[in-house]
């Protein structure tokens, strides 16, 4: 009873100025006036609002929280490579930050995908001092067979699905990782399973990108 009137959903400055002509304040002050007053006097939605809540009732639909689908990092500034160790610390440090909020939010997951920025053709200098201007945005995945949050594996994936891209690091001005197909990491569960269970045959080639 003692919570202000103001604090109530929807009821901006326009309506507490209104309300407190009418000597109401607080959510108790509304018990001495009927629905249908404060309808006449507010409107007929308004004031049902009002009276509704100040008598403890909210007929607003309970909405579900969303199950989240995807986990990722990204890093769309300052971003200027000229060697393939650039880009692959990049992507290094992308997944550190990954797992990290796999790990937040108690989850793993199946597939990794990569999202890179390329430098359009003949695109001026950016406006904005080192952002990443005019790009094409290009992505490519893979599923894992079991699902994890290593960053080791998260790492390593990365780095193949950029080769299989073909891009010059000079030309590159965005990079991202993005996991999806989530599952919950359950108890005790570390998420490390992949560094074991990878389906992917072993790289004969050093990680970096192709210049």
């Amino acid at each position: 009873g003692e919570l202000p009137v103001g604090e109530i959903p929807g009821v901006g400055y326009k309506f507490s100025k209104r309300l407190a002509e009418m000597h109401i304040h607080k959510c108790s002050d509304v018990w001495r006036h009927t629905r249908d007053h404060l309808q006449q006097s507010l409107g007929a939605k308004t004031g049902e609002l009002i009276w509704e809540y100040a008598h403890g009732r909210d007929k607003r639909q309970v909405e579900a929280v969303r199950k989240r689908h995807s986990v990722g990092a990204e890093i769309n500034w300052g971003i200027r490579f000229t060697t393939n160790d650039e880009a692959v610390k990049t992507l290094s440090r992308l997944s550190e930050e990954v797992e990290k909020r796999l790990r937040q939010n108690g989850k793993k997951g199946r597939c990794i995908a990569v999202k890179v920025k390329q430098r359009k053709a003949n695109a001026p200098e950016p406006r904005k001092f080192m952002g990443h201007g005019w790009c094409e945005n290009l992505s490519r995945s893979l599923t894992l067979a079991c699902p994890t949050l290593a960053r080791e594996v998260i790492a390593k994936e990365a780095v193949s699905l950029l080769l299989s891209l073909r891009i010059e690091p000079s030309e590159i001005r965005g990079l991202g990782i993005q996991i999806t197909k989530l599952e919950d990491l359950g108890p005790g569960g570390n998420g490390k399973e992949g560094l074991h269970h990878q389906h992917q045959q072993q790289h004969q080639q050093q990680p970096g990108i192709q210049e």
